[in-house]
């Protein structure tokens, strides 16, 4: 008798003991679900990428996956609407460029930025270190609506000191654009993916790369950037083959370049992923 009853309390004890547990649980849950709520609240710190482009993450995402379920015959690809890449015998790279009298519609869905209208700012530079200040050009001529030229904006940096004989600096990178009436952030260890965030929000985006690196992606050792360009959009119409759509101030063929993302990452690298956004 004695032991069944010892039975007896040890089984009250394992009830008391899970109903402790199933308390314990319950408070546990009460205060999880009070710190999702404090997520909710205004106070929260908002993150970069959500203030670059409030709620126009989902854009680069349908990009994504809108070819998904498309048979070969419906599917778009760069070479649809891009003049054939070459290599010289000396293995310089000469990238396809946009043909913009080819580009439909429906490929334009799955690129990010404005080609139509970004592609035709582009031209050559006047000087030997002045890529900064024309890619700057660019983008203050396709957002205000105006026609400065690149002679204008060398003087005003050069009257600013933030362009030299030997180039612009990177921290300097943006600041032109500013003179002229636009807001600009600058970002470090940036990704494609917050390019399309910023297009995606109407910014426009200027990065430094190495411009060896660019022409002999192949090359072994280690590069820095010596160069700025405008990254015009991000062509995800081929899943497997994905490029980056620059206007690269420094080359005769720079209007619209589309470079194999591996390559413009490559590049891109030598720069710290640096971007001005627009």
């Amino acid at each position: 008798m004695k032991d069944h009853l010892n039975d007896g309390n040890d089984y009250s004890e394992k009830i008391k003991e899970t109903d402790a547990s199933e308390q314990l649980e319950k408070k546990s849950l009460e205060k999880l679900w009070d710190a999702f709520d404090l997520l909710d609240q205004e106070s929260f710190e908002v993150t970069k990428e959500e203030t670059l482009a409030d709620g126009l993450f989902f854009k680069s995402l349908e990009r994504e996956f809108r070819m998904e379920g498309l048979s070969e015959q419906e599917k778009i690809v760069p070479a649809d609407y891009t003049s054939p890449a070459v290599r010289d015998e000396e293995g310089r790279l000469y990238y396809g460029q946009i043909e913009l009298d080819k580009l439909t519609d429906k490929a334009l869905e799955n690129i990010s930025g404005d080609l139509v209208n970004e592609i035709p700012q582009w031209s050559k530079q006047l000087e030997q270190n002045s890529c900064a200040v024309n890619a700057q050009r660019f983008v203050i001529n396709s957002l205000k609506d105006t026609n400065y030229s690149e002679a204008e904006l060398i003087q005003a940096a050069r009257e600013m000191n933030i362009y030299h004989d030997y180039g612009t600096v990177p921290a300097d990178v943006g600041k032109l654009a500013e003179a002229y009436g636009l807001e600009c952030e600058k970002i470090e260890n940036s990704s494609l993916e917050e390019l399309e965030r910023i297009h995606d929000a109407g910014g426009k985006t200027i990065v430094t790369i190495n411009s060896l690196k660019l022409a002999y992606p192949d090359l072994f050792g280690f590069y820095r950037a010596d160069h700025a360009v405008q990254v015009v959009g991000v062509d995800r119409n081929d899943p497997n083959d994905v490029r980056v759509i620059l206007n690269d101030p420094g080359r005769e063929d720079g209007a619209g370049l589309s470079v194999p993302v591996d390559v413009f990452m490559k590049t891109w690298d030598t720069g710290n992923r640096f971007v001005a956004a627009v």
